[in-house]
């Protein structure tokens, strides 16, 4: 076994010793059956459904069961004016967030070396994708891809990111589609041909990824946070305020977070923070793209719950699971047209 390197029973733990000033890197867990393992960055601020279930989706689609989905949550985004919530409660919101069947986990190294440069004394630097990746492709082993996934509307900065071409010989990039460059045209426009050669816009083009449309945003969600009621049950009530699950939503409220009541947000209470998800179900991601929907208005919230009880038989309950409703009002619908390229039959 490699120094620095440790085995469980149930997966491949690797944690490697820092170098001589640098923060110790976070280890990663994975199944010793994943061979590709599709990185997804983001303040997560708040998370929301598009967040969890397009990108799972995704690389159910893409990889089938060889597939893992890694969230890294941003300690600060070089591209962004600078997170709202602070890193532990947007942790709590993402474990909240992604608890569903699937092959995911959150890999939280760009937080911990923030961390690690206070405990030290140092001003945490900006969290470069490339730094993140060199750190990750570090500890995962050679066998195992890695594969970026951005938004089509973070494509035309992309050439302003830290090492833009070494990041996609690192990492190519995934596209996941969304406005405002929702089409093939529109992603060619935004390539800057001073930067990139011809070539390389039209490789760009070919990274384009089976997904639904992602056209939710936390700033829109963040927007709403002010004026949402106060209690949970009418907070789902409000078309603008249903994209986060109950977790997240009992969370925001319970804390105070993005101005939800006059008076600042609280502190996170340890105790409060949940347990780290474990990825599991490879199949659930092809269940519901393989699903033939039937039409919302026809069918009753409990003729529904028994639906997804067949596609998730861990859920026992008579309610409609809180990850279904994306899927059940949004994704379904899409991803079950022969014509859509994510249909696992097509």
């Amino acid at each position: 076994m490699d120094a620095g390197r440790s085995k469980s029973r149930s997966g491949r733990t690797i944690a490697k010793k820092p170098r001589s000033g640098n923060a110790p890197i976070t280890p990663v867990k994975l199944p010793r059956h994943v061979k590709a393992v599709v990185v997804f960055g983001g303040s997560f601020d708040p998370p929301h459904h598009m967040h969890v279930l397009a990108p799972l989706l995704l690389t159910q689609a893409m990889f089938g069961d060889t597939g893992w989905l890694l969230y890294i949550p941003a300690a600060h985004s070089p591209h962004k004016k600078g997170v709202i919530a602070s890193d532990e409660h947007r942790l709590a919101m993402l474990r909240y967030a992604i608890d569903i069947p699937g092959q995911r986990s959150i890999w939280t190294d760009e937080l911990d070396r923030a961390a690690w440069a206070r405990e030290h004394g140092h001003t945490p630097t900006p969290s470069f994708t490339i730094d993140t990746l060199r750190r990750l492709r570090e500890i995962l082993p050679a066998r195992v891809k890695l594969r970026l996934l951005i938004g089509s509307d973070q494509v035309g900065a992309f050439h302003r990111w830290k090492a833009p071409r070494q990041i996609i010989k690192l990492a190519e990039p995934l596209i996941m589609m969304r406005p405002p460059a929702g089409s093939v045209i529109r992603l060619w426009q935004t390539l800057d041909c001073r930067f990139w050669t011809r070539e390389e816009r039209l490789a760009w083009l070919t990274r384009i990824a089976p997904s639904a449309e992602a056209s939710l945003s936390s700033t829109a969600l963040r927007a709403a946070i002010p004026e949402a009621p106060k209690s949970l049950s009418a907070w789902f009530k409000r078309d603008d305020l249903s994209n986060v699950t109950e977790g997240v939503a009992r969370h925001i409220i319970r804390y105070n977070l993005y101005g939800h009541r006059p008076g600042g947000p609280r502190p996170l209470d340890p105790k409060d923070m949940p347990p780290a998800p474990v990825g599991n179900y490879p199949h659930f991601a092809e269940r519901v793209i393989r699903w033939q929907d039937p039409d919302r208005s026809q069918i009753s919230d409990a003729q529904w719950a028994r639906v997804f009880r067949k596609i998730d038989p861990k859920n026992s309950r008579s309610q409609i699971p809180a990850y279904a409703r994306p899927v059940m009002n949004d994704l379904s619908q899409r991803l079950t047209r022969k014509s859509n390229p994510m249909r696992a039959d097509a």
